[in-house]
């Protein structure tokens, strides 16, 4: 458990602020549905910022490895640093790539969940007419003496 730190001698803690976004505002009025999409299209969002920040970091790697076995001025290191340099900044470009494919999944992910959003006061309004008619035809039944 985290320690807060108090702002003044006495001990006491104060309380934790919380700092409201569109984000967060928009996640409250959505359906249950569209609520469930928006949290995978925000967690989505992270593992693309994961894979964009590996491939630049792997790109750096890759240009140290090159340098370093330039810099030993043995022709068979170098040799060997500067294919696996290679290597890692095709491996770096593939992550690249992945990560641009999913950003077009999420893509896709938004336009469900805009379109789900938009056919859920339909469903709505639908649920809210068959419930009133059950009730309704109960009732009537209890009149008649059905139930």
């Amino acid at each position: 458990m985290r320690s807060k730190k108090s702002t003044s001698g006495s001990g006491e803690k104060s309380a934790p602020k919380h700092r409201f976004t569109m984000a967060s505002l928009r996640g409250t009025q959505q359906p249950e549905l569209s609520k469930r999409l928006f949290k995978i299209i925000k967690s989505e969002n992270h593992a693309i910022g994961a894979y964009e920040a590996a491939a630049r970091e792997r790109v750096g790697i890759a240009q140290q490895l090159s340098e370093w076995g330039e810099a030993t001025e043995d022709e068979s290191i170098s040799e060997v640093s500067d294919k696996l340099g290679v290597l890692l900044a095709e491996i770096a470009e593939q992550e690249d790539i992945y990560a641009q494919q999913l950003e077009e999944y999420r893509g896709v992910l938004k336009q469900i969940r805009n379109t789900e959003s938009s056919v859920q006061p339909s469903r709505d309004h639908k649920t809210k007419v068959c419930s009133t008619a059950i009730v309704s035809i109960l009732h009537v039944n209890q009149i008649i003496g059905f139930g």
